[in-house]
């Protein structure tokens, strides 16, 4: 479930979604979308992203938290070269 307007600004201390985006970016290094409601960002990823910055999980359990990969990139596949 989705974190709650008032769940946002307690946690950035921030009440725009922008502003809030923006914290999620300088404190926890993640890009996070964000809506005229906040932030969009559950519970449960909130939770694997501060267990992640203490240590107390390690980056591979702390991705099966929240169902996924934050580092994963899609294949590229070039199928011609710049310039030709």
């Amino acid at each position: 479930m989705r974190l709650t307007p008032d769940e946002l600004e307690k946690i950035t201390g921030r009440s725009m979604p922008a502003a809030q985006a923006r914290w999620f970016k300088t404190h926890y290094g993640q890009e996070i979308p964000h809506d005229r409601k906040g932030v969009i960002i559950t519970a449960q990823a909130w939770e694997a992203m501060v267990a992640r910055k203490c240590g107390t999980v390690a980056k591979g359990e702390a991705l099966n938290l929240v169902g996924g990969d934050i580092d994963a990139r899609p294949t590229v596949k070039l199928t011609k070269a710049l310039g030709q």
